[in-house]
């Protein structure tokens, strides 16, 4: 990561391993680069998602950027930390299908594997051959 810290990850492993300390340094890094990059837990992720449902007059910051064609990199934290719906799913698959079309980077957390998250239906297989496609998996 110190060797590309542009670059996207899906760290997981146990609760207190470090994966949250290494997402904040990796954000710190892209600040510090000049990369537009927001950070976000799985609670302000989907409630911003549920707010753009229900107002159309806003979207979200994290939604302004994936569609930009300016680089960008998503950091989201604990994405196993919340129960999927069809509305749920079909929100972060845009989102995460956005960031893969727009070419743009993503860092993710979680105490599961990719395969633990589709068995826990935490998230979708078409979401996660996505985040598959586009994140380096690192076993923490």
């Amino acid at each position: 990561m110190q060797e590309n810290p542009s670059g996207s990850y899906f760290l997981h492993g146990p609760y207190g391993c470090g994966k949250t300390h290494l997402l904040y340094a990796q954000y710190r890094s892209l600040v510090l680069s000049g990369i537009n990059c927001h950070v976000r837990t799985s609670t302000e992720l989907l409630n911003e998602l549920q707010r753009m449902e229900f107002n159309p007059d806003y979207c979200s910051p994290v939604f302004l950027s994936c569609h930009s064609k300016k680089k960008y990199h998503l950091l989201w934290d604990d994405v196993d930390k919340f129960k999927m719906t069809d509305f749920r799913s079909q929100g972060l698959f845009d989102l995460i299908d956005t960031i893969y079309r727009n070419g743009h980077s993503l860092t993710l957390t979680s105490n599961f594997t990719l395969k633990e998250l589709v068995e826990l239906e935490k998230l979708h297989p078409s979401q996660i051959r996505r985040i598959d496609e586009i994140c380096m998996a690192v076993e923490m």
